[in-house]
């Protein structure tokens, strides 16, 4: 598959005349035949883009990661994704996963607690009344095996990246991309969208980066 895969890209190379010294990255799924060290379809780009870097899809890895939730916490982390990902002007995947696992520890933190706010459906049933401790205990329970597949699958998060996902503003420029400085340093010096920081929920304050 991978020789498949590598002739095909080669040919549409050729074709258009396009140079493989200007490839930069590749992306691709998970797949052996797409990621295998030897025989891979990224390593037999390397030899013709050397300064090519391969990366698994960023979007396939939340996929697997999201498979552990039934279907209706699933519903509700797709939703909660979506939204994030739109939210995130500076478009950093790794930004936006690091804010998914900051986000969980808040959820487990409040249904430790029985506060159930942030599913909204639940929340509404619910009322004045309590959720049972089986419950309460199985949905703990799913948001810590959620954490634990995202943590697999993203082992290059990093809590300088959750930093810049909880509070921008404290956040230094080298702690940034380098191709998404220069706009992180428009975003900090903004009084505007330091206000909004300030009087809006973290979802709610990245959203607002894309009007």
């Amino acid at each position: 598959m991978a020789t498949d895969v590598m002739n095909a890209v080669s040919s549409f190379f050729d074709k258009h005349g396009l140079s493989w010294n200007n490839l930069v990255g590749i992306t691709t799924d998970g797949a052996p035949a797409m990621l295998g060290s030897r025989s891979g379809f990224q390593a037999k780009v390397k030899p013709k883009a050397p300064n090519a870097v391969g990366v698994h899809c960023f979007i396939h890895r939340e996929a697997l990661a999201s498979k552990s939730l039934p279907s209706g916490l699933l519903t509700i982390f797709t939703a909660e994704l979506e939204t994030l990902r739109k939210g995130f002007k500076l478009a950093q995947p790794l930004l936006l996963n690091t804010c998914i696992l900051a986000k969980l520890e808040l959820y487990k933190k409040r249904v430790s607690v029985g506060k159930f706010m942030m599913f909204l459906s639940l929340n509404e049933v619910l009322a004045d009344g309590q959720l049972s401790s089986t419950l309460s205990k199985e949905i703990m329970d799913h948001l810590s095996q959620l954490d634990d597949e995202f943590r697999r699958y993203f082992p290059d998060l990093s809590t300088q990246h959750a930093g810049i996902a909880k509070n921008p503003f404290l956040c230094l420029v080298d702690d940034v991309l380098e191709d998404a400085q220069e706009e992180f340093i428009e975003l900090i010096h903004d009084s505007t969208a330091k206000n909004v920081f300030q009087s809006n929920s973290l979802s709610s304050f990245w959203c607002s980066m894309m009007e």
